[in-house]
């Protein structure tokens, strides 16, 4: 076992471990080529160096573009990664310091990328989550309070957004169906937020309230405006 100076351990078993997940992702690579030879030029240097280093398929983003679908999508739990970035720096042999690679890096590489979907970084959820409750559940009860009110206000103003929407676009549809998801879900956030319940849980709740919701409503939302959003009926209409 080997152990630096900042105490991050390096043992044989991490060797081992590195090389049974290669053999294990390389295999599934050697099968393909094996059934296809055209595999490794198709797949490696088409799909994957023209789509990073080229915007060959036309989805070519700004750098920012992950980071700001994270800023929005997963606040204010993201922030909550970020700013422990100094005690993950400080102390690399801890679960945080895993999870702050685990998010970063894969985001910092896609960010170079030249061709950017959103599901590229969908690995990198769960790693956020994890660090995120990590860093969550060291805060003070003022600092909980202080995010718990962010988040409320956030989850408020985007559901906010859909009073807009019919004022902005006068072909969009939303049916009642949507509106009484809206309203139960609106309650159920600012109810949730004076609720007796345990400060340290009502975040999650919350946000997991907002999630299915929103969820909910984009059900409706999809299907009353096929014409207005990306979808499969257009194309197979055509």
């Amino acid at each position: 076992m080997i152990r630096n100076k900042r105490g991050f351990r390096f043992s044989a078993s991490w060797i081992l471990g590195m090389f049974l997940m290669l053999c294990i992702g390389f295999s599934w690579f050697v099968f393909l080529w094996v059934q296809d030879r055209q595999f490794l030029d198709y797949f490696v240097f088409r799909h994957t160096i023209e789509r990073f280093a080229t915007d060959t398929f036309s989805r070519s983003q700004p750098f920012w573009y992950y980071w700001a679908i994270l800023l929005a999508g997963a606040f204010p739990w993201f922030f909550l990664l970020l700013r422990a970035w100094k005690e993950a720096w400080k102390k690399p042999a801890t679960p945080l310091a895993y999870t702050w690679i685990w998010v970063m890096i894969p985001v910092l590489f896609f960010s170079l990328s030249a061709s950017k979907l959103v599901l590229y970084i969908l690995p990198v959820i769960p790693g956020l989550a994890i660090g995120a409750i990590w860093v969550w559940d060291n805060l003070s009860q003022n600092q909980q309070r202080t995010w718990e009110k962010a988040q409320l206000g956030f989850h408020l103003l985007l559901l906010s957004t859909f009073l807009v929407l019919p004022f902005v676009e006068d072909r969009l549809i939303l049916n009642g169906k949507f509106w009484f998801i809206w309203v139960i879900t609106t309650t159920f956030l600012i109810t949730i937020f004076f609720s007796g319940i345990r400060l340290k849980d009502r975040p999650v709740i919350s946000a997991f309230t907002f999630t299915m919701g929103l969820l909910v409503m984009s059900t409706y939302f999809f299907s009353q405006n096929p014409g207005m959003t990306n979808d499969t009926r257009r194309v197979a209409e055509w």
